[in-house]
């Protein structure tokens, strides 16, 4: 990965080498041959990559309307490590040309920034995004690298205001490749299930599912979330940075 920080515009961490700028001009930023623009209600990407490793074309256009405000901006360690949920729950339009395919689904934007290397501030997080009946609900939380811990959860109502989100810790079984993925579930989640989407060395995104208790009632709620768990120890080890390059575009 390559930081590049155009005409004094801000730095922007992209996959491509650092002689490729990435300007930022007024609501857009283009990246290679690609771009992403906000919108009146959201965001709109417009994709011309080439795959890795084979180099394949993918070309397209994403649209994403907000549904509801942004979260709020939170500071996660120094120097200046800020993460913010900017679309908590949208909807995304996909269509691409090249491969052909096109659907509509659940859409979620947020944005990390930061002064230095994520390695550099943080040992592990694990971050999840809930599709909750109540509204949004985000869970981020982890190690720096000094050993002390952070842990935010957030419910956010239609206006974008957050308030605290009652979850504790909770287990649950690693990645083939031995990647710790834990959540932050409330006490009364049961049934909790598990469909691991992406098992990568150093990352692993899990779809959860699990049914939650109605105060007063004699019935439960259907959750689902998108989980993530990130070993940046194992980032920054030699024979994962090797391997980089054959999943992610690196130098080429």
């Amino acid at each position: 990965m390559a930081l590049h920080g155009p005409g004094g515009s801000g730095w922007v961490m992209t996959e491509y080498p650092a002689t490729v700028e990435a300007p930022c001009q007024g609501e857009t930023v283009r990246i290679g041959g690609s771009s992403a623009r906000r919108t009146a209600d959201g965001l709109e990407l417009t994709l011309d990559e080439r795959t890795a490793p084979f180099g394949r074309p993918l070309r397209g256009r994403v649209r994403i309307t907000a549904g509801s405000p942004q979260g709020p901006r939170l500071n996660l360690a120094e120097p200046g490590h800020q993460w913010q949920a900017l679309v908590p729950s949208g909807h995304a339009e996909v269509e691409l040309e090249a491969p052909s395919a096109r659907f509509t689904g659940r859409a979620y934007v947020d944005a990390n920034r930061g002064d230095g290397p994520l390695e550099a501030a943080f040992r592990r997080w694990r971050w999840m995004r809930v599709d909750h009946p109540a509204g949004p609900h985000i869970t981020y939380a982890g190690e720096r690298r000094d050993g002390t811990a952070f842990a935010h959860a957030l419910a956010l109502d239609a206006a974008g205001t957050a308030s605290p989100w009652v979850v504790a810790e909770r287990a649950l079984p690693r990645t083939r490749w031995g990647v710790a993925r834990p959540a932050d579930l409330p006490s009364d989640a049961h049934d909790v299930r598990v469909t691991t989407l992406l098992d990568a060395p150093f990352y692993a995104r899990s779809r959860l599912a699990w049914r939650e208790s109605v105060a007063g009632a004699d019935a439960s709620l259907n959750v689902v979330a998108m989980h993530e768990s990130v070993d940046l120890d194992r980032f920054d080890a030699g024979w994962v940075r090797f391997l980089l390059p054959f999943r992610m575009r690196g130098g080429w």
